[in-house]
């Protein structure tokens, strides 16, 4: 069950954000399990709210970043946590849940924390199941600022009750996008 509600985490992509299977310009998933060599993340769901929170290895899931656009065209921030590899041309893994955050506001993100709440962003699940899910009740922490990239921790609760915590080591991924 905990590897279910895990890879349900992860599966978190963004609607209206292209493929999250494939390509330079698409995210993958990790190995969410928490067995050895993976960082892990842990989540729940179900109708009673109720969450367990199990933190990521001291660098956490290998993930990526790069621009996006805000739904009102302006610009975003996109987060693919726990892909195959901290490359940009990683994917998720076959199978493996997606799961993508996404902030209103330029990929200049200081140390800190950056909360979803009051449409400042969403993140995105998909676990493969069929029905996708989205949060926007959370926060992204960048806790510190690497040479090519952020490292932080997220908390999001979505839609369906699912609590997901977890850390990321992301790299920056320039992408050309024009919004508006």
């Amino acid at each position: 069950m905990r590897v279910q509600a895990i890879a349900a985490a992860v599966l978190l992509g963004l609607g209206g954000c292209g493929d999250d299977k494939g390509g330079s310009g698409g995210s993958g998933t990790g190995d969410m399990s928490g067995s050895s060599g993976s960082s892990g993340s842990s989540g729940s769901s179900g109708s009673s709210g109720s969450s367990s929170t199990d933190t990521a290895g001291a660098e956490g899931d290998p993930s990526k970043y790069s621009e996006a656009c805000a739904p009102d065209d302006g610009s975003a921030v996109e987060f693919s946590i726990a892909i195959s590899a901290r490359e940009c041309s990683a994917t998720f893994p076959e199978g493996a849940p997606i799961l993508r955050i996404v902030l209103y506001r330029g990929v200049d993100l200081p140390v800190g924390e950056h909360k979803l709440d009051g449409f400042m962003g969403f993140a995105y699940l998909d676990d493969g199941e069929g029905a996708p899910v989205n949060a926007d009740v959370g926060a992204l922490t960048v806790t510190s600022v690497s040479a090519d990239g952020l490292i932080g921790t997220y908390d999001l609760t979505f839609s369906d009750a699912t609590h997901l915590t977890g850390a990321f080591d992301a790299i920056y991924c320039p992408q050309d996008v024009l919004c508006g």
